[in-house]
């Protein structure tokens, strides 16, 4: 208390200290303010912009993403889609009272076509992120243990990630022919080293924790404590990786499709309304914004949920 106002530095001050004297001079509620106040304002970063800033956008950028993601799964279900019934007096024309998005070459409506593709690349997409988090995550796990298992796991898995995405669809594509599982399979097998790296790390971290020390010292087997211990720590950086790496699916289910590899025509996608749309790109752009305005939204959708989760809010 001697060195929170000004009188305490006296000798006056010291004087009535010493003596034990307790009816001190009363302390300026603005010198105790200032420390609190100062504390529960955002914190800077180095370039001078707020980090709460920051935080409190995420969130809102993840509700958005979801609202987009969820009104992309509503309409691909709604019903009385007809992505195939064709208009040929409406060729290549842009949106209209009758078809809000315009239609392609064959006279068939974007909005249709685009919506019932979204069904095909979300699920694609989903389904492989959710293959490689399986398949990942439990490598990650048993290569944390740590020994010449986790050695032998982590030189296969950079194995793996030397193997490039393109070239492992076009083998499967040759064994298997092209299908949506053809690609989500490439998918999922390009998005494994990348769960078993976080989820390796994670568990190499999480072993030393009191916790998990302690769960070992009552007995408690590897496979017991990665259930209930390690796990649920991993599951805020998993999820946030999973909603990034969802984005990476989307965007690499779009790739491989407009390759031929996946779905075949007609059942729509979104890479391959996008190959569709290269042979009229001169005659009317509305068959490739639309397709691409929905990957860029799904995609950015993803990311700003994995945004919001890897910031803790």
């Amino acid at each position: 208390m001697a060195c929170l106002t000004r009188e305490y530095g006296t000798a006056e001050g010291r004087r009535l200290v010493a003596d034990g004297r307790t009816r001190l001079p009363p302390i300026p509620v603005g010198l105790v303010a200032w420390p609190i106040r100062m504390a529960s304002l955002p914190s800077m970063h180095p370039g001078g912009t707020p980090g709460a800033t920051g935080r409190r956008r995420a969130p809102l950028g993840a509700l958005v993403g979801v609202m987009v993601l969820v009104a992309m799964g509503l309409g691909a279900l709604w019903p009385g889609l007809d992505p195939y019934a064709m208009d040929l007096t409406a060729r290549l024309t842009g949106p209209s009272a009758g078809h809000w998005l315009g239609t392609d070459r064959f006279g068939r409506d974007l909005l249709a076509r685009t919506l019932v593709a979204s069904r095909y690349s979300l699920a694609i997409a989903l389904a492989a992120v959710g293959t490689a988090a399986t398949a990942g995550t439990t490598l990650g796990l048993l290569a944390g243990r740590g020994g010449a298992v986790g050695e032998i796991l982590s030189r296969l898995v950079d194995a793996l990630m030397a193997l490039p995405g393109v070239l492992v669809a076009m083998l499967l594509a040759v064994v298997m022919g092209p299908s949506p599982i053809t690609v989500g399979v490439a998918i999922a097998v390009g998005l494994v080293p990348g769960y078993f790296r976080v989820s390796r790390g994670l568990a190499l971290a999480l072993r030393e924790a009191p916790y998990v020390e302690a769960a070992y010292a009552a007995g408690a087997s590897w496979w017991h404590v990665a259930r209930w211990h390690l796990l649920p720590g991993m599951a805020r950086p998993l999820a946030a990786h999973s909603a990034a790496s969802a984005a990476v699916a989307l965007l690499a289910d779009a790739g491989l499709s407009y390759l031929g590899l996946g779905l075949q025509p007609p059942t729509p996608s979104w890479g391959l309304l996008l190959k569709e749309a290269q042979q009229a790109i001169g005659l009317s752009p509305w068959p490739a914004l639309v397709p691409g305005a929905f990957l860029a939204a799904a995609a950015l959708a993803f990311n700003a949920i994995a945004s919001a989760l890897q910031s803790g809010r």
